[in-house]
């Protein structure tokens, strides 16, 4: 779908009451690093990406550039805003802005039950350590750029919106975990599931917990809530003893017919990181994948914009990880709750 095409949906009378933020960064210095040996490899999908990489470093960054250009220039054509953090040499993994930290707006719900927050954003705390710098990064960002955000952080191992993704229809974060956290088992999971409580105590927000399966170390690699109540889900992203759990929460306590709002996803899209996509209001945006999922995407009734990010998929994250929703807007019961005419101003395109 071209740039002319996707203006083609922002012109169908979706006018946005408030526009979805997205947090980006450019790829100046990303590069995909060679495993290292002693702490073993950050992801399955890197491993392989070196290899990749190492074979023309140049022409892998400047289609890595292009890429993302055309990523940025897709979400502002559809009415998103873009905000860029500067990107830091020795950082290469900080145009990923999903990962450091998760923000969430949330106007009726009082942080310390004294005053008001507009937003509150979550730091993360890596399983990766050398990626721990990004989040003083961002949190940097978030105090000079950002108002009227309460900055909180994070006591356990959590990877921001990478680990942790709103479900706006069921006004849930659904979770991923590993049960062994450690840098170690990086390519198995990333985050500890006692941060799940907290990320739920200081949001306010339920988290339900699905403990991820390697080589899918983030929730967002392999489950994607879109805006109707449809999940594209890869189901050998989570281990098998979840997969039961996650019907019930997703589906049955919702009295939705699994066949028909379960869009399953097969193992080359899922390796394709298909699932890792942005959905805003009926639109999504997601990684170049197979004919077959985008159109039982758009018989679901959305919107499908597939994007070339294949530098990126070879060190782990696509458009979801890409992206930072930093003014997400908390929709209290979810849009389940809430009668179409009732939301329909404030959560359109």
């Amino acid at each position: 779908m071209s740039i002319m095409d996707v203006a083609k949906i922002r012109r169908k009378g979706n006018n946005s009451h408030e526009a979805p933020i997205f947090l980006m960064c450019p790829p100046d210095y990303y590069e995909i690093r060679k495993p290292n040996e002693s702490s073993g490899s950050a992801n399955d999908f890197e491993t392989r990406g070196y290899i990749e990489y190492k074979r023309n470093k140049k022409e892998f960054q400047r289609t890595a550039e292009a890429q993302w250009q055309n990523l940025k220039n897709t979400f502002i054509s559809i009415g998103a805003k873009i905000i860029e953090i500067d990107p830091e040499n020795n950082c290469p993994d900080l145009v990923f802005t999903a990962d450091p930290s998760l923000s969430i707006t949330n106007n009726g719900w009082d942080i310390n039950r004294k005053k008001q927050a507009k937003s509150i954003t979550l730091l993360s705390r890596f399983s990766n350590e050398e990626r721990q710098n990004e989040v003083a990064i961002s949190a940097a960002f978030f105090e000079k750029k950002i108002p009227n955000h309460a900055i909180v952080e994070s006591h356990y191992r959590m990877e921001g919106s990478g680990d942790n993704v709103y479900d706006v229809f069921r006004d849930i974060f659904w979770s991923g975990y590993s049960k062994q956290p450690e840098r170690k088992c990086a390519a198995a999971g990333r985050s500890d599931l006692r941060a799940h409580e907290a990320l739920s105590a200081t949001t306010g927000v339920e988290a339900i917990s699905l403990p991820v399966s390697r080589p899918f170390f983030h929730i967002d690699t392999s489950l994607a809530p879109l805006s109707k109540g449809h999940i594209v889900f890869y189901k050998n992203g989570v281990l098998p003893e979840a997969i039961q759990f996650f019907y019930k929460k997703a589906f049955a306590d919702y009295d939705l017919p699994i066949d028909k709002h379960l869009i399953p996803v097969s193992k080359n899209d899922a390796e394709r990181l298909a699932c890792n996509l942005v959905c805003i209001n009926n639109t999504v945006v997601m990684p170049a994948c197979s004919h077959d999922l985008q159109e039982r995407i758009r018989k679901a009734g959305y919107e499908v914009i597939t994007r070339d990010v294949s530098r990126f998929i070879a060190a782990g994250g696509a458009i979801h990880c890409l992206t930072n929703n930093i003014n997400q807007q908390r929709i209290v019961g979810g849009l389940s709750a809430h009668p179409p005419k009732e939301s329909a101003r404030q959560f359109t395109l």
